[in-house]
């Protein structure tokens, strides 16, 4: 599956990548790399990592959060685009208008009065655009294996429609959490678009059959599943 990116951050070591996990051959092998479901969860899914060193200060009544650079605490970064020569764009400022840039947003930052006054998130710009083919978008959710000290808000977006940088709210689990710059912050799945059908197959014989027939085969050999995600990949 294609899936397109602009990363507006202008750093390489920033851009999105999968990273896969090797399944082990032997059970002296541990989690990840013996656990398949963690192994398959790396495949299909998409990193996204930190553009800055943020820190998230959780107390009773705020959340508050910053950049830190240098040992210096900042309120927040800044995202510019700059416009090509020759084409027309609407400047929000007169900076922008001078400047020939546009302002894409900073973060941390608070999207609604509402996140603020809750007091249990905080948003993250991360500078990344995207683009999916049509009928497909992604979901954002916590990075595969990693987020102790935070989670992920998940949400789904129709990235064959809105390509902007999406917002990643990170809910802190402990009272100050440091993100550090390159480390993954979230993890994107691809998922395609249709509606949901649900129908109940109980009393269908053949459906049966195949449940009975995977118990049985999990009892005479434990790692039936394993062999069945390599054979996959061939």
């Amino acid at each position: 599956m294609r899936i397109e990116f602009i990363n507006f951050n202008e750093d390489p070591l920033l851009d999105p990548e999968v990273k896969q996990v090797p399944l082990s051959r032997d059970s002296k092998g541990k989690p990840p790399s013996y656990c398949l479901p963690w192994v398959e969860a790396s495949r299909y899914s998409i990193q996204i990592k930190s553009n800055e060193d943020y820190v998230i200060h959780k107390m009773e009544d705020r959340v508050e959060a910053w950049v830190l650079r240098e040992g210096k605490e900042i309120p927040s970064s800044n995202l510019w685009l700059d416009v090509p020569e020759g084409m027309g764009f609407v400047p929000k400022s007169e900076e922008e208008l001078k400047k020939k840039k546009i302002h894409l947003g900073f973060s941390p930052a608070f999207s609604s009065p509402w996140q603020r006054k809750r007091s249990h998130s905080v948003t993250l710009k991360l500078g990344i655009y995207w683009w999916t083919e049509p009928g497909w978008g992604l979901f954002f959710t916590s990075a595969v294996h990693r987020n102790e000290e935070f989670r992920i808000v998940e949400g789904l977006v129709q990235t064959d429609r809105w390509h902007r940088d999406i917002p990643i709210v990170v809910e802190p689990l402990v009272e100050k959490v440091h993100i550090p710059k390159y480390s993954v912050v979230a993890s994107v799945l691809a998922i395609r678009l249709e509606d949901l059908e649900l129908v109940s197959v109980r009393n269908d014989p053949a459906k049966v059959s195949q449940i009975v027939n995977q118990v049985s085969l999990k009892r005479v050999k434990n790692s039936i599943y394993k062999s069945l995600a390599q054979l996959k990949k061939t």
